[in-house]
């Protein structure tokens, strides 16, 4: 886990890096399985998308780490370093702009979230574990079964990629419908894809 101090520092590097008309904050997101990551979420003004970027660890074959053993210096002195905020916002950066070549896809996909009608035939059902998830769970529409929880997701693919968009109680309620038949659009969803249950 990365320092406060390195946070911030990557994070004001960051914002200068892309400019005013960028919008960076830290921010911490649940994952699955009461798994927190650490990332920074960069919003262009207006845009309704913001992307979350991760910083990874520094490539084994960067320039930049030097051999440990030789300097003598350990994890926390070379994360300290102006070179490692360098590497990783460099490498932050690179991340943004691959995405954001594909953002017209996504916000045609967020455009959707908001209809119920043209969301419908995304939405699939997911598991997850109640305990691992205790955090994650309340913010989604879920039923349980034995020690999981079902949830709801809509799929969606952009380009090559895929991947999905929980559906959380705002979203949920602004579709105006009733978690039954959330939950038959789901399983009917699967059955499509080839799946029964």
């Amino acid at each position: 886990m990365r320092s406060e101090a390195l946070m911030e520092q990557i994070r004001k590097r960051l914002s200068e890096k892309l400019g005013e008309s960028y919008e960076v904050e830290k921010r911490t997101v649940l994952k699955n399985n009461g798994v927190e990551a650490e990332g920074f979420s960069v919003r262009k003004a207006g845009d309704v998308l913001a992307a979350v970027l991760y910083p990874g660890p520094l490539d084994e074959s960067s320039q930049e780490e030097p051999d440990q053993e030789e300097s003598g210096q350990d994890k926390n002195t070379l994360e300290d370093s102006e070179g490692y905020v360098d590497v990783c916002v460099e490498e932050l950066l690179k991340t943004y702009r691959r995405r954001e070549e594909q953002n017209d896809g996504l916000r045609e996909m967020v455009r959707r979230m908001e209809d119920w009608e043209e969301i419908r035939s995304y939405i699939r059902p997911q598991l997850l574990s109640c305990i691992e998830n205790r955090k994650l769970i309340p913010r989604l529409v879920y039923r349980r079964f034995l020690d999981l929880a079902v949830v709801y997701a809509a799929r969606m693919e952009c380009g090559l990629e895929q991947g999905t968009i929980r559906i959380e109680r705002p979203v949920f309620e602004q579709w105006g419908i009733s978690e039954e038949e959330l939950h038959r659009q789901a399983l009917k969803n699967l059955e499509q894809d080839g799946y029964t249950i």
